[in-house]
Formats: C-alpha cells, structure tokens, sequence
C-alpha cells in the first residue's frame, strides 16, 4: 500500500511539475520573441541605413542647384527626398526618374540651367519651374512624388500668396493640385 501511494504521489508531482513547467514556457518564449523582434527592428533599420548611404556613396552624388537636384558619376539627374525608417530616422534617398510608366528618366526631362523652386515653401507641396515645364513634389514619410504637372499652363502658372496657384482661370493648393 505504501509503494502504491508513493508512486501516486510521485506520479502527481511528476505530472503537476511537468503541467507547470509547460505554462511557464510559452511565456519565456514570448518574451525571447518580443526581445528578438526588437532586434530585428533594430537591425532592419541600421541595414536600411547602411544600404542608403552606400548607395550615395557609391553613386556620389554632388549637388546642382537649391539643394534639390543633384547629379552622380553616371550623370543621372536625382531629386533628394527622404523616406522614414522609423518614427524618429530618415534617410536621404535620391529619385531618378518619374513615376510613370515608362519610368522616364529625369535627366531626359529637366532643364537643370532653368531649374528653380517657384513656392515660397519648401518641402511638402512644392513647386518647380523650368522653361519646359513646372513640377511638383508632394513628400510623405515613403520619400514622396515628383511628377510634371501636366494641368497648368507654363506661361500662366503663378503663385499667389503661400497656399494657393493659378493657371489661367483654374486655381490650386499649393499642398498639391485639387
């Protein structure tokens, strides 16, 4: 009777133990985990850093004029914009070609001698002129657009005050074309 009580109680214990130690082990893993996407976040961002600037290194970019265009050692035309890799990092990155479909390079397009920021601000929602054409840039943390706005008129097209335009008899926010 003793060696089966023994056994009983060994058995409980056993299993009681076994159940406890099985609880607790999701939690640590949970914890390694949290621990561990925390470094991954860490690491993807310092990557992602270390990928930009070796690129630009790379690349060598000089600057052409306003500190928004710039021009590598291929002599591709980029325009300098930023993208958020993380609430508080940005890294520099420069666009070189436009966002349509055929991905038209922007050295085949601007005129870097008449190149100029027409907005009285700059950074999001700004404009360019060249004699061919005016631009736009509309920034958001993923490095934003700068595209050709096709809808005003070259020779029309003004600024009026900070936040508004005019082409013509069509008026726009300066914060992007409505």
């Amino acid at each position: 009777m003793k060696t089966v009580l023994s056994v009983l109680l060994l058995s409980f214990l056993f299993f009681c133990c076994h159940g406890q130690e099985n609880k607790q082990e999701p939690s640590a893993k949970r914890t390694q985990k949290k621990l561990s996407e925390h470094e991954n976040d860490s690491t993807r961002l310092v990557k992602a850093k270390k990928y930009e600037d070796s690129i630009a290194k790379i690349m060598q970019w000089k600057p052409l004029k306003d500190g928004w265009l710039y021009v590598n050692k291929f002599g591709d035309i980029g325009f300098k914009s930023y993208y958020h890799i993380s609430a508080a990092e940005t890294v520099d990155t420069y666009r070189i070609h436009f966002n349509d479909k055929e991905k038209t390079p922007y050295k085949n397009v601007i005129d870097t001698a008449t190149f100029k920021n027409i907005s009285p601000l700059s950074g999001f929602g700004t404009y360019f002129k060249d004699k061919n054409h005016i631009y736009h840039y509309w920034g958001n943390s993923g490095g934003g657009n700068f595209y050709i706005a096709d809808e005003v008129d070259l020779k029309t097209f003004r600024i009026i005050g900070e936040a508004v335009t005019e082409s013509i008899k069509t008026m726009f926010m300066i914060s992007g074309l409505d």
